[in-house]
């Protein structure tokens, strides 16, 4: 049985998942972008490119009376995570400290379903 992965290192596994998925999604689309309609037709999907023009505001072409106006901004509160690697300095397993007796019961979300954290 593996222990349970934190929600911290979970995080930052699929982060690291995630880098790698957008990294080959880029190759995959610069790829389709380039090559013609006829060598995007795979077998269970067919490829289309669309291009689309949009509009946006570009803040350095307005007046800087404008841009310094807080009466203009609107204020989001977000939530930010930031992972930074913990130093490796010894090995410890749930399992083992539940052997000996020093680990309380750890529950962590899981992929699959909710469960509380204790």
């Amino acid at each position: 049985m593996t222990d349970p992965l934190h929600p911290a290192d979970e995080l930052a596994a699929l982060r690291a998942r995630i880098t790698a998925l957008r990294a080959r999604h880029d190759l995959l689309r610069a790829h389709l972008i380039a090559t013609d309609d006829a060598s995007r037709s795979g077998l269970r999907h067919i490829a289309r490119v669309e291009t689309r023009l949009t509009d946006r505001i570009d803040p350095d072409r307005l007046p800087k009376v404008i841009r310094d106006d807080r009466t203009f901004y609107t204020t989001t509160e977000t939530h930010r995570i930031l992972l930074t690697p913990r130093p490796v300095r010894r090995t410890y397993s749930a399992a083992s400290a539940a052997a000996s007796g020093d680990a309380q019961s750890v529950r962590y979300p899981s992929s699959t379903g909710t469960q509380p954290l204790s």
